[in-house]
């Protein structure tokens, strides 16, 4: 018997990697897409295995720190995140910069997580078939794209995968009152911390299994304190190696004032938003504008708080058929929490779909829970039919990650609003030398910069000034690419790029190659990570003999990009002239 269990499960959980393998086999030609080109071809620390410590040590975007005060690199210091550097790491050794490995990589790991979930299912005493269910949907849940598909999301996954660990040795432990399973559940958790903030809700999460657990397995209050006792060890140990590597207080984002109504409405738009998503996950892209204030999304406030007080007076209605689904809705909001702190959300993005990954496993754990109340027919017909509705549109929203130009114009479709993305499509044409539509699209993008439903960043302004200039130049108009750049540093002194390009132009048409390398050693001390203004040093150097230093610039360019093709070119003159 026992063995015939264990090749149900086994046949099961190859049936689920099959399942995840076949949903995302269209998204492993992807090319690097936004962050991946910081995080990984221009990210210098993870070109070796000796760097592993160093993750320990540092934080996630510590590649880009300055050569600028600490107070400067604070901005960079946001995010601790070890594990996700060592997946990078481990990557680069397999692959260079390859991004098949990269995407290859997400995908096991989304196959892992999913795996876990049916695990966690079978410890919550869920028949095998609708564990693997449950399984099938947190597997193909379109809203994992965003987690999955695009390189920077390994973090969510990371994170999934230990806390999905923590539960179900929490609950191993529950039914067994092994202490081992108690360390092992708190050795995951710290895991899941060392992955991604958002896992500090566990222990919030364990709480509530021990509130709204059967009588006889409800500890009483000092049990339950020796049990939380390891998670509050690990929390501790994750404390201290974050303020030791990023220090206490990380930067936060800058929110505009608003009123208590609009903040309280706002939330739950937010939580509204959220929970439609993991049931209702159409459609999807990856800038979700939200009005701040509540004049300017009545409508949509109300439709939400509505649905929310039927849902909540549904569940008070049947609370005694289905005692399960408040404790699981209430795990989701618990695990939702993080996304509430408004201030401490990178570039005031309040609504992300990756941000689901975590709490959409109490959604299918709770749609796991009411399908086993259901004939076994009815549950296989209804999981079934949801699961491939949920693979055809995750297959489809993979190939909007592809390339970055799918990926902006398909939020653009929705959000036409979103001033950054019609920036991100202007840079793509830039890059492609196409000036006449990079023109378009940042004069898009200013126009949408004086929308006062949404918080417009100052950032977002210096971006489109520096590629107005950038396209001035190239258009050969120095004087209006000079104001421009000029106009781009006024707003965001601390933006190498916009140094980069005026030196770039005062090296082009004007040979004043002194003033042009004050700005570039600007840029230079701003940023790490900036080819260009190492690229434009050397050509400016190489303009006046000085080619040994030229080519140090040269080779400092070609360690950040290696595909920086000007820089190669560069090199190569520089060496032929020193050789003669």
């Amino acid at each position: 018997m026992q063995r015939s269990k264990a090749t149900v499960h086994f046949c099961f959980g190859v049936l689920l990697v099959l399942l995840c393998f076949g949903v995302y086999a269209n998204v492993l030609n992807g090319a690097f897409i936004w962050d991946d080109q910081l995080q990984v071809v221009r990210n210098g620390n993870i070109r070796t295995l000796d760097n592993i410590p160093r993750a320990f040590t540092t934080s996630l975007w510590s590649f880009m720190y300055s050569n600028g005060s600490a107070e400067e690199n604070r901005v960079f210091d946001q995010y601790y995140r070890p594990l996700q550097t060592i997946i990078y790491i481990l990557a680069y050794r397999l692959g260079g910069l390859s991004p098949l490995v990269y995407h290859l990589i997400n995908v096991i790991l989304h196959c892992a997580a999913t795996l876990l979930v049916y695990l966690l299912c079978l410890e919550l005493r869920l028949p095998s078939t609708i564990a693997f269910m449950a399984g099938a949907l947190f597997g193909t849940h379109p809203v994992h794209t965003e987690a999955v598909s695009w390189i920077a999301g390994v973090g969510d996954l990371l994170c999934g995968i230990f806390y999905f660990a923590a539960l179900a040795a929490f609950l191993r432990y529950r039914s067994s009152q092994k202490p081992v399973w108690l360390w092992m559940s708190s050795l995951s958790f710290l895991g899941a911390l060392l992955s991604k903030e958002m896992a500090a809700t566990l222990p919030g999460v364990i709480v509530l299994l021990m509130l709204m657990a059967p009588k006889r397995q409800r500890p009483d209050l000092k049990r339950a304190i020796s049990i939380l006792a390891p998670y509050l060890l690990a929390m501790a140990a994750y404390g201290a190696l974050r303020i030791a590597a990023a220090g206490l207080n990380p930067s936060a984002t800058i929110v505009p004032a608003a009123s208590p109504l609009d903040w309280i409405t706002f939330g739950l738009w937010i939580v509204g938003h959220y929970l439609r998503y993991s049931v209702a996950p159409y459609p999807l892209y990856i800038y979700h504008l939200v009005p701040l204030h509540f004049h300017d999304r009545v409508l949509s406030t109300v439709l939400y708080g509505t649905c929310i007080s039927a849902v909540a007076v549904l569940l008070w209605t049947l609370r005694h058929r289905f005692r399960e689904a408040p404790l699981w809705l209430a795990i989701f909001g618990v695990m939702l929490a993080p996304v509430l702190y408004f201030k401490g959300i990178s570039g005031g993005v309040f609504f992300a779909e990756r941000y689901l990954y975590l709490p959409s496993m109490a959604i299918v754990v709770l749609a796991g829970i009411l399908l086993a109340r259901w004939s076994r027919t009815r549950a296989i017909v209804v999981a079934c039919s949801i699961t491939f509705v949920f693979s055809l549109l995750t297959i489809q929203r993979n190939r909007d990650w592809h390339d970055e130009e799918a990926l902006f114009q398909r939020t653009l479709q929705f959000q036409p609003e979103a001033v950054n993305i019609w920036t991100s499509v202007a840079e793509i044409y830039l890059r492609r030398e196409d000036n006449t539509r990079a023109l378009e699209y940042f004069q898009n993008a200013l126009k949408r910069t004086s929308d006062t439903r949404f918080l417009q960043s100052s950032y977002e302004s210096y971006r489109i000034y520096l590629g107005l200039g950038t396209v001035a130049a190239r258009q050969a108009k120095p004087a209006e690419a000079v104001e421009y750049l000029q106009k781009a540093m006024e707003i965001y002194p601390q933006g190498d790029g916009a140094y980069t390009q005026l030196g770039g132009v005062l090296i082009t048409w004007g040979q004043r190659y002194g003033d042009a390398m004050v700005l570039l050693e600007k840029a230079i001390q701003l940023s790490a990570v900036n080819e260009f203004a190492r690229d434009y040093m050397g050509v400016a150097l190489v303009n006046q003999g000085k080619y040994e230093q030229a080519i140090k610039y040269f080779r400092e360019a070609l360690e950040i990009n290696p595909d920086l093709e000007s820089a190669k070119q560069h090199l190569q003159v520089a060496l032929q002239a020193k050789n003669h």
